[in-house]
């Protein structure tokens, strides 16, 4: 038997693909290995239906900017010339083509299983995946939620205001990125095992939640507006809009799940780092945790990522067959009858069997890891 290597149990240093019983460490690579091949199989499936089918759906993104009117020769305002300022917009600055940003955040994601797996069967814990997750600084899954995520909080805010300006799909994209990057340095100091940088990073953890919640509470409040809470004026076409109600049913369920699985990741942190703890423990930095809290980030990965695959394929159908549209009042009225289902059944399906089939494999490999041959050294209950 091998020597422990960085601090990893000797068991864990290399997974035999064929040996008489199956450890941890093999039941991650066979995680990493079946989350690459639904991540890319649900990307590229999405991307070649909509595409050869084409059910394109693409939507505007508007640029508000302010001129100004009366300013004087000198560049000044007075009271006796005031200035007045004047907003402007170009309603169609460029557009975004969901038909290819939702299964690429997907592609994004699975790309990072890829390396992982292809690191980890070659090199175990020799290799620089195994010897950065155990220190608590996974760059990898850090690049890849930092992008992946981002692309998806750009398409999220099209559900909830469409179109969108140019100003909210960016500021939202940074400002995921950013809190990725801090839960990144939060997980570092933590692993570093010295409670003075520990403290340093659960209070910029919980710092950082409550500046994610504020920005949750932002967008809550621009969709109280959906349900008619404020005095607002129709701004698409020149001519009145139509009667309004509030949005479907399925779109408030998926907003509210939408939410809830990006909370997700700061959930599973503190878990991890026992950030709710009042101080450090030396065990919640053990080589072991770090690395089996690499599966339970995997599993909610891909528990947000599918069944939001989920709901845009159907968003990408109802809108590619007219079934749902931006209101336009100098466009023709519809020529055929609307379908009185509308399509929602296939989007309900698409979305609740994206949840089933995400909870089940999560089950599967939460199973497969309790079986798995316990790592020497007293690791004998599973974490995940």
């Amino acid at each position: 038997m091998r020597e422990p290597v960085h601090g990893l149990p000797a068991a864990m240093v290399r997974p035999a693909l064929f040996g008489e019983s199956v450890d941890k460490l093999q039941v991650f690579l066979a995680q990493q290995i079946t989350l690459t091949v639904l991540h890319w199989g649900f990307a590229f499936g999405i991307l070649i239906w909509a595409l050869s089918a084409n059910l394109t759906y693409t939507v505007p993104v508007r640029l508000q900017y302010n001129r100004w009117s009366g300013v004087a020769a000198d560049g000044g305002c007075t009271k006796s010339s005031p200035c007045k300022i004047v907003l402007f917009e170009v309603p169609n600055f460029f557009e975004i083509d969901l038909s290819i940003i939702v299964p690429f955040f997907s592609f994004i994601s699975g790309t990072n299983h890829f390396l992982t797996a292809l690191n980890v069967g070659l090199y175990g814990s020799d290799g620089w995946f195994v010897r950065n997750a155990i220190q608590g600084h996974n760059y990898l899954r850090a690049a890849d939620w930092a992008s992946s995520a981002a692309l998806m909080i750009v398409v999220n805010s099209i559900l909830w205001v469409s179109p969108p300006t140019f100003t909210e799909i960016f500021l939202w994209a940074f400002l995921l990125a950013v809190i990725v990057m801090v839960g990144l340095m939060c997980e570092t100091a933590h692993a570093s095992g010295l409670s003075d940088q520990w403290y340093a990073a659960r209070y910029a953890f919980w710092s950082a939640t409550l500046l994610f919640v504020g920005a949750w509470v932002c967008q809550f409040v621009v969709f109280a507006g959906t349900y008619g809470s404020y005095d607002g004026k129709p701004v698409n076409g020149t001519a009145p809009a139509p009667e309004t109600k509030d949005p479907p049913l399925l779109v408030v369920l998926f907003l509210i799940y939408l939410f809830s699985s990006f909370c997700y990741f700061p959930i599973v942190t503190a878990w991890k780092c026992r950030f709710w703890a009042p101080y450090f423990k030396k065990e919640t930095a053990s080589p072991e945790r770090m690395m089996y809290f690499e599966q339970w980030y995997g599993i909610i990965s891909f528990a947000s990522k599918l069944p939001l695959l989920g709901i845009y394929a159907g968003g990408v159908l109802a809108r590619g067959d007219g079934a749902v549209s931006l209101f336009d009042a100098e466009a023709p009225a519809p020529t055929t009858a609307p379908d009185e289902d509308g399509g929602s059944g296939l989007v309900w399906g698409l979305l609740f069997g994206a949840v089933t089939f995400a909870s089940f494999l999560g089950a599967v490999f939460w199973y497969l890891d309790r079986r798995a041959v316990p790592v020497p050294g007293g690791m004998s209950k599973s974490i995940l």
